[in-house]
């Protein structure tokens, strides 16, 4: 016997045949892969658009903020005072035209 490979007889049909139950637990575990599989792209996919969200919602943010501020340069202290002083003044326009409305009254 030494050297020969030793071959178990199958318990129903013919020898070499798979056992009945191995069928069935094979479709199982390809049926179980492919849940995997399914479940693992759904969440990629998420996942995906996730991140496409947040790096486009950074992008728009990059917009709002002015270059000069982003100049490592001095002159960047300058170009704030100035932004600053714009935002002042429309901030000081949008009140004078919306106060009166917010609080009910209409310019006349």
């Amino acid at each position: 016997m030494l050297g020969k490979s030793l071959t178990l007889p199958a318990l129903n049909g013919a020898p070499g045949e798979s056992p009945p139950g191995a069928d069935l637990a094979s479709k199982q575990a390809l049926i179980a892969n492919e849940k995997r599989r399914r479940r693992r792209e759904s969440h990629n996919a998420v996942e995906r658009r996730r991140r496409d969200n947040i790096n486009e919602k950074i992008s728009e943010l990059a917009t709002l903020i002015p270059e000069c501020l982003l100049d490592p340069n001095g002159a960047s202290d300058l170009c704030a005072l100035r932004l600053c002083e714009e935002a002042n003044l429309r901030l000081c326009v949008f009140l004078v035209l919306m106060c009166p409305r917010l609080l009910g009254r209409q310019r006349r």
